[in-house]
């Protein structure tokens, strides 16, 4: 046989059973301490201040039933028992994923914003590139690829590492300059080759 539940009128409050239907005695109690800025706790018994308290917005009274010292105590406890291990297991796996859920919510924000392009095409450019940079072919491991753009049309244009596209800011997009420098460091190289072989000849003469 099932067990019979009391159809009586209800406190209004904890859905406790009363007898006229209005807030319990308990209920009143409450009330009054709450007028009073205060909370009786229900571990310790004490009437403590509400800032004592932890917030509880499922509760109606908007305050737990514990006061902070005796809820701490009793969560060091819990999370000592394999539920609570288990429990603090499934709470981190849970943060971890929405950790990295936001931060990937955050990028494809980001990336959409200042590029015009998803998370998605990002990763499909990192993929056809191998993850390397489209100019040096270095593999940055700490920081990735960044999405080099052309400043004044806004197409992207690749993806490259913080160093070469740094270079290109610097160089203002310019190929002519770019050009120009790498004339600049051949005949630098070229200077220096010379140098040395010539070095190498007095070393032999001198010999």
């Amino acid at each position: 046989m099932g067990r019979l539940y009391n159809k009586g009128p209800r406190c209004p409050d904890c859905s406790g059973f009363s007898l006229t239907g209005a807030r319990c005695r308990r209920c009143m109690e409450r009330i009054s301490l709450l007028e009073r800025g205060v909370k009786k706790c229900t571990a310790c018994e004490t009437v403590k201040p509400l800032a004592e308290f932890e917030g509880n917005r499922k509760m109606r009274m908007l305050r737990g039933s514990r006061c902070r010292k005796c809820h701490s105590k009793g969560q060091s406890v819990y999370y000592l028992t394999a539920k609570g291990k288990e429990t603090k297991e499934r709470h981190n796996r849970k943060r971890e994923y929405s950790r990295e859920y936001y931060r990937k919510v955050d990028r494809n924000r980001a990336l959409v914003k200042q590029y015009g392009i998803t998370l998605e095409e990002y990763n499909s450019m990192n993929s056809l590139q191998h993850g390397a940079c489209a100019i040096c072919h270095d593999r940055p491991v700490i920081k990735g690829l960044v999405v080099d753009h052309d400043h004044k049309a806004g197409d992207v244009r690749g993806l490259l590492c913080n160093s070469c596209n740094r270079g290109l800011g610097y160089f203002k997009d310019d190929p002519i300059r770019l050009i120009h420098a790498a004339k600049y460091i051949l005949d630098a190289i070229e200077k220096a080759a010379q140098r040395d072989d010539s070095r190498g000849e007095i070393c032999f003469q001198t010999n």
